[in-house]
């Protein structure tokens, strides 16, 4: 009997060299502060608006007496390992080692500020799904929560600060 089992397991070990393995995401970024405008709450508010607009983001939550945009839907990132980290596919082969891409992110968009200036601050929240082979399932769907890398948030903050403080 234990024979037919450490065989058993061997089959099990060599059948599953062609799994995947992988390494989650590393620690998330300490937490980012919000951006300073040099335009009024106002001006930035429609400009924040102006740049959902301009991306054609449908807006599912727009309340600015707390400085809040939400987008009705996730964007889709296309895999762009600049905007997270997702951890890694195959990271003990040279060969085929493959950082995870995002495959779309969540966000907000809260604006704060007075009649002189303002701040506006990007909070991104992505997944990836990236296809798997294990020993119990080939072509396992995996949905992996990211760690931000800022630069999504940095880009949609900057968009917005030029735009508020662009002269009428």
């Amino acid at each position: 009997m234990i024979g037919r089992f450490r065989s058993a397991a061997l089959i099990a070990m060599t059948a599953c060299t062609a799994c995947t393995t992988m390494i989650p995401p590393g620690p998330p970024i300490p937490e980012r502060q919000p951006a300073v405008v040099s335009a009024p709450f106002d001006r930035t508010w429609e400009a924040a608006i102006d740049v959902f607009a301009s991306a054609n983001l449908p807006i599912e939550t727009l309340d600015k007496a707390s400085g809040l945009l939400v987008p009705r839907q996730a964007i889709y990132t296309a895999g762009d390992t600049s905007y997270a980290d997702c951890g890694v596919l195959h990271p003990n082969s040279k060969e085929y080692r493959e950082p995870i891409g995002p495959t779309n992110a969540r966000f907000n968009v809260v604006v704060r500020g007075d009649q002189t200036k303002s701040t506006i601050q990007v909070r991104a929240f992505f997944r990836a799904t990236p296809t798997v082979t294990t020993a119990t399932a080939f072509n396992d769907t995996k949905v992996i929560d990211c760690n931000t890398r800022g630069v999504f948030e940095t880009q949609m903050e900057r968009r917005i600060a030029e735009m508020a403080q662009r002269p009428r």
